[in-house]
């Protein structure tokens, strides 16, 4: 019954998260990742960290969180977030269950009691049903901490309840499984020694040291042999050194060691962890820890990405209220080391420091994170609960009810919390406004903001109004820049100030091809600028040969000026120069190879040529009736070569009926073939039907006059 409602609980806390779309890191790791897309890369997973992300400052060694991804994509038969959602959630209550089995354990191990496995039960409700775990839980990507977290327990689970197998090394498999997830998982050595030296400790009777004595005199030369007297018990234990408690937590520390160098080995160089100074990172985790501890009691200002900075000075009151705070908790978690029946909570407080150990000694991009305490949570919810028993109990038992009707309260009041801001993580735009409405100075939740309105053209003025109150807090923000360029590029009127916004982000970080490509763009439309956009264009596939788009615009703006030269004949050379300039940036383009074409057309002796390239427009789209129009156009002035014009033009019109200029065009090819008049006529009237134009109309019939003349046919 306990289990069953614990399950509901989750479900119906949970129960709006399941339809909650991909987030932030899910773009480059999840969305944008076609290593996923098949099964067949999971062995690749393994062997080239690159497969992680399509961001190469992102590709970290994560293979186990890739597969898993894999997996999902496969069963959902695409990006479907439910079957993301469906796994993450499975393996989060897998946890929750193997957390009931260590807790339970480590209460049984100190202060045995029936009670034990109801506080267990609170304990492991208390944390599923924490708001902070629902980040963990709805963060896609960051399932790799859910991974670590589970490796870790499911490792103490096997190393406590199995000791038989502890020879084989199994209880070593999980955490294993882990580090493979998330290199953070090489912390289960310290959580290992830790269950040693505070719970699996062994002790041995104590005695007086052993007595010797001389045995009776024996005859002469015969040597006297001195008698061992065992000690006596006096009920003392002798404790095991910590030098043994270390020893056995040794195949834990060389794992993490081994898989510490495999992981630095696969780690692409490109990856980037933080641009920030270690030292100011430093300074700053201790405060960081107080913020988490909060949150625990008071999970009011969860949020996405928060606007705290790094502290660059030891001298800050923020810095050494965090110092002071970890030397309490240490100190707190110490003095309970020392009471057997305060062991569970000291457990659990170390365990929330040692949680957050590789967090704060690794520097990060970013100083803290919600999904960071869902590890540390672990034991600070088992230190709080044993805790408030120990305190209820000294109280009297006859306030018991009035405890578990607290408990029973606040288990609500974290499920609702929990529920609600799995609303918050419902779309990227409402994210991100939980995110400003929180955290204002954070120039990336302004940035994240207008990134999910400008998906929404009505949203255009909102996004741009977020791009610049990113900038404001940041005015070198060149991502900021950038969008607010391409929003105002596509607005009417506003081109010049994209094209300002392009060039202040130059300014910034010259070396930028996505820069580059979008003023090159921009200047393709400003009359008199061709030619700064053609060296923007080559400036960005200089730095990035691959860069598609910056291929295309070039081969734009070469057609561009193409186009412009093309007015005088004297400049056509100039003219087909371009279009081949543009043609080999972009070889498939039916509208260079047209444009090509009818240069051609307007120099003598090049119809040949003009021909050749429209008909490679018609193999490029061969379902493109004004293609087969040119080219029926082209071959109509060949001599001997009519039928083929009449082929094309009768393609076109079986594509594109309505075309009035193939049926103007057959019909002037009919009319003069012998015997075929009316068949021209026939065009022509349709041509008219498309088009009614008088000038069309009085064409047509001198047309019709002319083969009514003496001398002429008209079947």
């Amino acid at each position: 019954m306990l289990w069953g409602g614990l399950l509901l609980a989750l479900v119906a806390a949970y129960s709006n998260h399941f339809q909650n779309s991909f987030h932030f890191d899910d773009v480059h790791a999840v969305v944008n990742n076609p290593a996923i897309r098949t099964l067949a890369n999971i062995p690749q997973f393994f062997s080239d960290a690159k497969t992680f992300s399509n961001d190469p400052a992102n590709q970290s060694y994560r293979p186990l969180v890739t597969t898993s991804l894999a997996i999902d994509y496969a069963l959902g038969g695409g990006l479907t977030p439910l079957w993301f959602h469906i796994s993450t959630f499975l393996w989060f209550v897998g946890q929750i269950l193997l957390m009931y089995a260590l807790y339970l354990y480590v209460l049984e191990r100190t202060s045995p009691s029936p009670l034990n496995r109801w506080i267990a039960w609170f304990a492991v409700a208390l944390y599923g049903l924490h708001p902070v775990s629902a980040e963990t839980v709805n963060y896609i990507i960051q399932r790799g901490d859910l991974y670590v977290a589970l490796g870790i327990v499911a490792g103490l689970v096997i190393y406590a309840w199995r000791p038989e197998w502890r020879r084989y090394g199994i209880y070593l498999i999980p955490p294993l499984a882990g580090m493979f997830a998330k290199p953070t998982g090489v912390a289960f050595a310290l959580f290992l020694l830790l269950y040693i030296l505070l719970i699996d400790r062994k002790s041995s009777p104590a005695g007086r040291p052993a007595e010797i004595r001389q045995a009776p005199k024996r005859k002469s030369g015969q040597r006297q042999q001195p008698i061992v007297v065992a000690p006596a018990h006096d009920g003392k234990q002798v404790t095991e050194s910590i030098a043994s408690c270390l020893l056995r937590s040794m195949p834990a520390f060389i794992l993490g060691a081994v898989f510490s160098c495999l992981e630095r080995v696969m780690t692409p160089s490109t990856f980037v962890s933080t641009t920030m100074k270690s030292f100011d990172y430093w300074i700053t985790q201790p405060y960081v820890a107080l913020r988490y501890f909060r949150s625990f009691f008071l999970p009011l200002h969860l949020n996405l990405d928060t606007d705290l900075h790094a502290f660059h000075s030891i001298a800050n009151v923020a810095v050494l209220s965090g110092f002071a705070f970890c030397a309490l908790l240490i100190a707190a978690a110490v003095l309970a080391s020392r009471h057997r029946e305060w062991r569970p909570a000291a457990f659990g407080l170390w365990w929330f420091l040692i949680g957050l150990v590789p967090t704060s000694l690794f520097p990060l991009d970013e100083v803290e994170n919600d999904h960071r305490m869902f590890l540390p949570f672990i034991g600070l919810s088992l230190a709080v609960v044993w805790t408030a028993v120990l305190l209820a109990h000294r109280m009297g038992e006859s306030r018991s009810r009035a405890w578990a009707t607290i408990g029973l309260l606040l288990l609500g009041a974290f499920a609702w919390g929990t529920h609600s801001r799995n609303e918050v993580w419902r779309t990227e735009e409402t994210l991100w406004r939980d995110d400003i409405q929180k955290s204002p100075l954070n120039a990336r939740g302004h940035y994240g903001l207008a990134v999910a309105l400008a998906t929404d053209p009505g949203k255009f003025e909102e996004a741009m109004s977020e791009y610049r109150a990113a900038l404001r807090i940041k005015p070198d923000y060149v991502g900021a820049r950038t969008n607010l360029g391409v929003i105002l590029a596509h607005l009417p009127g506003r081109l010049p100030e994209a094209i300002t916004e392009y060039e202040a982000g130059l300014r910034l970080t010259p070396n930028s091809p996505e820069l580059h490509n979008n003023l090159g763009a921009a200047l393709l439309n400003v009359p008199g600028r061709l030619s700064e956009a053609i060296w923007h264009d080559e400036a960005a596939l200089r730095i990035k040969p691959d860069f598609t788009e910056a291929r295309f615009n070039l081969a734009e703006a070469h057609r561009k000026l193409g186009l412009s030269l093309s007015d005088g004949a004297e400049r056509l050379p100039e003219a087909i120069s371009h279009y081949k300039t543009a043609l080999r940036l972009n070889p498939n383009s039916a509208e260079l190879h047209t444009d090509l074409a009818n240069a051609w057309l307007r120099i003598p002796n090049h119809l040949t040529d003009a021909i050749s390239e429209y008909q490679t427009a018609v193999e490029i789209i061969p379902n493109s009736a004004e293609a087969h129009t040119n080219l029926g156009n082209a071959l109509s002035r060949v001599a001997g070569r009519a039928p083929d014009a009449i082929s094309q033009y009768e393609t076109a019109l079986r594509i594109k009926p309505e075309l009035m200029e193939a049926h103007y065009n057959l019909g002037l090819l009919l009319y003069h073939m012998p015997g075929r008049t009316a068949e021209a006529m026939a065009q022509f009237e349709a041509a008219l039907r498309i088009k009614p134009d008088p000038r069309l109309r009085q064409m047509i019939d001198q047309l019709t006059s002319r083969s009514r003349q003496p001398g002429n046919r008209t079947d």
